[in-house]
């Protein structure tokens, strides 16, 4: 009877918990280095099996980092949700400083141009964040 009970509570939790589609991660989990089309804009993403990921953003001397949750939507979309964040404020002399609210979250259209290589389109934004070009890192 207990090991009933052991095995049904595993088996709700699976079903409860979020976690990624396996093919999503099997494609999308590792180290990746992005570049914004066009632009200076760096970023180096890393996305783990367990629905979470990092990501450090830098154009020229200011450097962002983002850490939260992934998930891929029912309409084939990747969704990144910001849990922490880093700088939580701006000092600016003389002026002082000023607190730097939580990002916003993002969703991408991701289209795989080779095994280590991917393109990932804001939705969230448009054009205006334009396309990332991501390959795996080494």
């Amino acid at each position: 009877m207990l090991r009933y009970f052991l095995g049904a509570t595993l088996f709700c939790s699976l079903l409860i918990s979020p976690a990624p589609p396996a093919q999503a991660a099997n494609t999308l989990v590792g180290h990746w280095v992005g570049l914004v089309v066009g632009t200076r804009y760096t970023a180096d993403l890393v996305i783990d099996n367990r629905g979470r990921y990092t990501e450090l953003t830098k154009a020229g001397t200011l450097m962002t980092q983002r850490m939260g949750k992934w998930l891929i939507l029912p309409n084939g979309l990747l969704r990144f949700t910001v849990t922490d964040w880093q700088p939580k404020q701006q000092c600016l002399p003389p002026s002082g400083c000023f607190p730097i609210r939580m990002p916003p979250g993002s969703a991408y259209q991701y289209r795989f141009t080779s095994p280590n290589a991917v393109l990932f389109t804001d939705v969230t934004f448009g054009k205006a964040a334009g396309t990332i070009s991501y390959r795996r890192a080494p």
